[in-house]
């Protein structure tokens, strides 16, 4: 009998002499991988048992599409993980920017405070008041104001005859206009009520305008990045929401003018975009592939803006990389349907000589038949083909823990330290266990 049938004695002789690399990546990872997507010996001895049990290819076939189809929710769970602060909860961008909204807006009060009564009697703020766009635009923000329960004065009270400053403004007052401004802004953007040129005129003298208060309050600088107001953070995220369409230069100039509170919206707004993109993806596509995931020099540049440092970036496309392995498999698993694949799987998994099959599927039913048949005898006498296969499987796509104790398992087999059956007998007590974490 030179047909081995017991479970354990396939997989130890079908996976890797090294099992070391194969263990690093189970132990490193937070995906549901198995020994067929990190062993390509596990891999093809699955194959081949999926060719000899109707069992075995009925639940791979189910496994493996459902684990691949999960790729979405892991992606963007590990992104948004890795990518927000420490204690964000959900993915939903309106509860987002709620949530960011009432958390900055209740740490504003304690840095706006103690500047907001600081006296500002510069001739440049006069000048800016007054240019005919920006007067325009004031206009529209006194009832922007007004209507957010954070009314401005109106600019007769501010300018005086002679085009000077009729006194000293409360900064914490310039500070309304500036958020009445970036209201007029978010409007006309929504309405399309602004032309480019009156877009681009007012964006140009509002970053003035602060500049100015900055140079001359310096804690007004960390305020605002700390919390810039209501319609500056929907701004940083409608900027988010388009990055994948931005050269990335550009954008990350764009992230270099924003304060704390308008990147963290920036990095919601792309994630927002990023979940859109990936939704519309067939669930058996591979998700790594799929842009603006996939590896080009584009892509990894915008992606990493969204990402605090290059750890949590390169830890981010280890999982794809992991998604990828997972696809792979599925492909490898469940793609051979031809009738050759088929019968050289099932030759393998039985013992038999590839040249012997490929004769009885000529025809040749003499010699070749008896042989196949003493073979196939032989190996229904100790444990049939398909129960071998079937007790294979809990193995194979055995996952997180217990797929780490298959390889350890296989190891202690190879040095004669663990009993024959135990790799067995724990691979069958979590197999349905095994199953269902995979998806």
């Amino acid at each position: 009998d030179d047909v081995p049938t017991r479970a354990d004695e396939r997989l130890t002789g079908a996976m890797a002499d090294d099992l070391a690399p194969a263990q690093a990546q189970l132990a490193g990872s937070s995906r549901p991988l198995m020994p067929i997507d990190v062993d390509p010996g596990a891999a093809e001895l699955a194959r081949s048992a999926r060719s000899a049990s109707p069992a075995v290819r009925a639940q791979l076939d189910e496994i493996l599409p459902a684990r691949v189809a999960g790729q979405e929710e892991r992606v963007l769970t590990q992104a948004f993980d890795l990518a927000t602060p420490p204690g964000a909860t959900s993915r939903s961008l309106a509860d987002q920017t709620k949530d960011i909204v009432n958390r900055r807006a209740a740490d504003a009060a304690a840095n706006y405070g103690p500047i907001n009564s600081i006296p500002i009697d510069d001739p440049r703020i006069a000048g800016i008041l007054q240019r005919p766009t920006f007067k325009r635009a004031y206009a529209n923000a006194v009832k922007v104001a007004a209507d957010s329960g954070e009314p401005i004065p109106s600019l007769s009270s501010l300018i005086d005859a002679d085009g000077n400053l009729t006194g000293p403004i409360p900064l914490g007052t310039l500070d309304r206009v500036k958020r009445a401004v970036d209201g007029v802004l978010q409007v006309g953007r929504a309405q399309r009520g602004l032309d480019s040129t009156a877009e681009a005129t007012i964006v140009g003298a509002r970053a003035e305008f602060v500049s100015i208060l900055d140079e001359l309050v310096p804690e007004y600088a960390a305020a605002r990045s700390a919390f810039a107001g209501d319609s500056a953070l929907l701004d940083a995220t409608i900027l988010g929401q388009k990055l994948f369409n931005t050269r990335p230069a550009e954008a990350a100039a764009i992230l270099e003018e924003l304060g704390e509170s308008e990147r963290e919206m920036f990095v919601r707004g792309a994630f927002d975009e990023l979940a859109d993109r990936l939704g519309r993806v067939p669930s058996n596509r591979d998700i790594s592939k799929v842009n603006p995931l996939s590896p080009s020099p584009n892509n990894l540049a915008r992606l990493r803006l969204l990402f605090p440092d290059d750890e949590a970036f390169a830890t981010f496309q280890r999982g794809l990389g992991e998604e990828a392995l997972m696809a792979q498999t599925l492909r490898f698993q469940t793609g051979g349907s031809q009738t050759f694949d088929k019968a050289t799987a099932f030759a393998e998994f039985a013992g038999v000589d590839l040249a012997d099959m490929a004769g009885l599927m000529r025809g040749d039913v003499g010699n070749v038949g008896v042989r196949f048949a003493q073979r196939m005898a032989t190996g229904l006498r100790n444990r049939s083909l398909r129960q071998t296969a079937d007790e294979l499987l809990p193995m194979l796509t055995a996952t997180g823990d217990e797929a780490a104790s298959v390889l350890d398992q296989v190891i202690r087999l190879r040095q004669g330290v663990g009993a024959s059956l135990s790799i067995q007998d724990a691979a069958i007590a979590v197999g349905a266990g095994s199953a269902g974490a995979a998806v």
